[in-house]
């Protein structure tokens, strides 16, 4: 008695399309969701609550860089490249600058805000990401 499966090789071929489509569908997702955090962190940057906008440089400045990564482990990175926007989003309480100037200045967070922000829209965006991939099936 032996038994005999057909179809085998299709089935795998299928799960390698599978896998490349659901790749594919998060590494769009991982660049997607970077530009919901870019655009709330700016909104963030670009007045009260927040720090003032006196020029726009640091709304300007914050930018997204990849995705880059592996098979199935994407990152992109989302920040400002301004020189003062460490002070801006974390303050500059009671502390001297290399000159020896005091600062009181106060903390207007607008990275964490913005991300806070993106979180659950980023959500729904690997969902939508995942579900097309799942659909072409």
């Amino acid at each position: 008695m032996g038994v005999t499966f057909v179809g085998v090789s299709e089935f795998e071929d299928g799960l390698e399309a599978l896998k490349l489509r659901m790749l594919a569908a998060t590494e769009q997702a991982v660049a997607d969701g970077a530009h919901l955090i870019q655009a709330a962190a700016m909104k963030h940057a670009a007045g009260r609550p927040g720090p003032n906008a006196v020029s726009g440089t640091l709304r300007r400045s914050i930018h997204v860089e990849g995705p880059t990564g592996e098979e199935g482990t994407y990152t992109a990175r989302i920040g400002p490249s301004a020189i003062y926007a460490r002070r801006i989003e974390l303050g500059f309480m009671n502390m001297r600058d290399s000159l020896g100037r005091l600062y009181h200045q106060p903390p207007y967070p607008y990275m964490a805000p913005g991300l806070a922000d993106a979180d659950l829209e980023m959500n729904a965006l690997f969902e939508e990401r995942w579900g097309q991939a799942l659909e072409e099936v």
